[in-house]
């Protein structure tokens, strides 16, 4: 209201919470949300911290989701601070980031996303820009490339003032590659089917303890998905075989396979 320039930035879900609250369009707010796969539950993350301070024996001093060093930036890692020291793992060997990554550990409303594609109504959104070593392999950089989508005018007159040519590398991009390879933008995550049970188990008795079994069961669950496409597949496959086969014995095929023999004959005497 002091007329004081601001920039809101936050998931899409927080972008909409501030705009519904604000309740009105403000020149000097800018919003800004990332494309989300959706957040981790507050509760899961608590116990994931507590258990690193007991195997450390010493409180985490930082904590940090993506971390972009030592690993190049298409492999996330997470690092922490610890007896002043700093340990780092990629992100599949942090239990966490497992459950993350496997849909397990979201707040509810995540698999129930109502901000996702045209629903995000931040001026502006950014993202990893997945897939530009197969879009553009003369712009990738192992330091990470942003895509950047403006999303409203009120974001493209704030993009086109601050002149950001000045300070970084920009080319315009395609939103049918970012959608393909950062599907998150426009689809809400699948809720792995046993979460209920997993966060009861890891309730009563931490995450540490129950990751084998979770693990076990998770690849189990996808093994039995991809048997269950692998059959699928192979149905549709003998389906069109079997058409391919009864259009090639139906007597209109024969009598098109002569009537070419002719034309052929025709067309070779002329």
């Amino acid at each position: 209201d002091s007329g004081k320039p601001v920039l809101f930035s936050g998931t899409p879900c927080q972008i909409g919470a501030i705009k519904a609250f604000l309740n009105s369009n403000y020149n000097n707010l800018i919003t800004v949300s990332v494309i989300c796969h959706g957040v981790i539950s507050d509760k899961m993350l608590d116990i994931h911290i507590k258990e690193l301070e007991k195997k450390h024996k010493n409180k985490i001093e930082d904590w940090n989701f993506r971390n972009k060093k030592p690993n190049p930036w298409n492999t996330s890692s997470i690092s922490y601070k610890v007896n002043n020291n700093k340990e780092t793992f990629n992100f599949l060997d942090d239990n966490l980031m497992y459950l993350y990554l496997n849909n397990v550990i979201l707040r509810e409303n995540c698999y129930n996303c109502h901000y996702k594609g045209t629903n995000n109504v931040a001026d502006i959104i950014i993202a990893d820009y997945w897939g530009i070593e197969i879009e553009n392999k003369d712009f990738y950089d192992i330091n990470g490339v942003s895509s950047l989508i403006i999303n409203s005018k009120h974001g493209k007159d704030f993009f086109d003032s601050i002149k950001i040519n000045k300070y970084a590398n920009i080319i315009p991009g395609s939103f049918e590659s970012l959608n393909k390879y950062n599907p998150a933008y426009s689809k809400q995550v699948t809720c792995e089917i046993n979460r209920k049970k997993y966060i009861n188990s890891i309730l009563n008795f931490g995450i540490e303890n129950e990751m084998v079994k979770i693990k076990k069961d998770v690849l189990e669950q996808k093994l039995i998905k991809s048997n269950k496409e692998f059959a699928r597949i192979k149905y549709q496959k003998e389906e069109l075989e079997n058409q391919l086969n009864s259009i090639y014995n139906s007597k209109r095929w024969k009598a098109t396979e002569k009537i070419m023999r002719v034309i052929n004959k025709i067309l070779r005497k002329k």
